[in-house]
């Protein structure tokens, strides 16, 4: 596949700035675009993140611009970024700049709230038929500082078209960030996006001081729900054993540094939904993926019990400790 080597990173917030730099050190001509002229100029006067990412410096060879024309025109790939709910806007306003062959990835992890899409669903709505085949999903358990410090990674490129996750892996790998293909775009999809919602209720079982036994259960049903609902609609079952799967679920949650499992953190210490987002400078995915994905359950007459209670926990003004309760009181069953 003959594409130009120039990459796009479109969305300059913690993740994209973290690709930008693990990108450039692939030696790929890499461009970033900002969502506003603010952060734009601030990135170029510091040639950092000062309002994402700080102390992560941006090479001097990554391009930043505000004129989304200009990061996606001649571009061999696309990464577009999150937040998920701005996703659509994004994809339609440099859909016209596209190369012919370009290959469009999805670097976000979330399910559109209001049409309950993943994010190939949304691109293959938006972008004409003749990208659908080699667009793209980037997943893996990555945190962004881990990532821009330059600390060993691994990540998998998900696409129908081999030949375009094969040109992303061959592009875009180096002795920090290693990529794995895949088949299985839905897949990586639900995987990366559901494990903000576990994340979540990770947080508030440690809050709750409920220990490492919980956590671990919580863990291995949560796969359990993932690998239910991505097989609903039309994931691989393998999928949700490897890095976008179980290896992102592990990480979410387990760590401080995720900005979900920090919000069910903070709730299973008696804050409010509301009180904790607008404290926030990041977007927690998992609160609006949690209202797709009960939907999407209702949709395919699935259970997804945990997720069940972390909507009620987030919307229906549950305890944290209600929810645990009621979990562990469901009907006994078979594993």
């Amino acid at each position: 596949m003959k594409l130009p080597n120039k990459i796009a990173v479109m969305g300059a917030g913690s993740w994209g700035t973290a690709l930008a730099i693990a990108f450039d050190y692939a030696g790929v001509p890499v461009v970033l675009w900002a969502h506003t002229p603010a952060l734009a100029a601030k990135l170029l006067l510091h040639r950092e993140n000062v309002d994402y990412l700080p102390g992560a410096r941006l090479p001097d060879s990554v391009i930043i611009t505000e004129d989304i024309a200009e990061a996606a025109r001649g571009a061999g790939a696309v990464f577009s970024m999150g937040p998920t709910q701005f996703a659509r806007d994004v994809i339609t306003r440099f859909k016209p700049h596209l190369l012919k062959g370009a290959i469009v990835v999805n670097a976000a992890k979330g399910i559109e709230r209001t049409s309950h899409q993943t994010m190939t669903e949304l691109a293959e709505e938006v972008l004409p038929d003749r990208f659908h085949k080699r667009l793209g999903v980037l997943s893996g358990p990555n945190f962004a500082e881990e990532v821009a410090q330059g600390l060993p990674a691994a990540a998998v490129i998900a696409s129908r078209s081999k030949a375009a996750a094969r040109w992303i892996q061959q592009k875009l790998s180096s002795d920090r960030l290693r990529l794995y293909t895949s088949n299985d775009p839905i897949g990586a999809d639900i995987g990366g996006s559901m494990k903000n919602i576990y994340a979540i209720a990770a947080g508030a079982i440690d809050a709750l001081g409920l220990g490492d036994n919980a956590r671990a259960a919580l863990i291995t049903r949560a796969l359990v729900e993932i690998a239910r609902l991505g097989k609903a609609v039309g994931g691989k079952g393998k999928t949700f054993k490897g890095l976008s799967g179980l290896g992102d679920l592990l990480l979410s949650c387990s760590s401080h540094k995720s900005r979900n499992y920090n919000v069910g953190y903070r709730l299973g210490r008696g804050e409010g939904l509301r009180d904790i987002l607008a404290d926030m400078v990041h977007v927690a995915e998992g609160v609006p993926t949690t209202v797709a994905a009960t939907a999407l359950a209702e949709r395919h007459k699935i259970e997804l019990p945990i997720t069940a209670e972390v909507f009620r926990m987030l919307y229906g003004e549950k305890s944290p400790a209600d929810c645990v309760r009621e979990l562990m009181t469901r009907e006994l069953k078979p594993e």
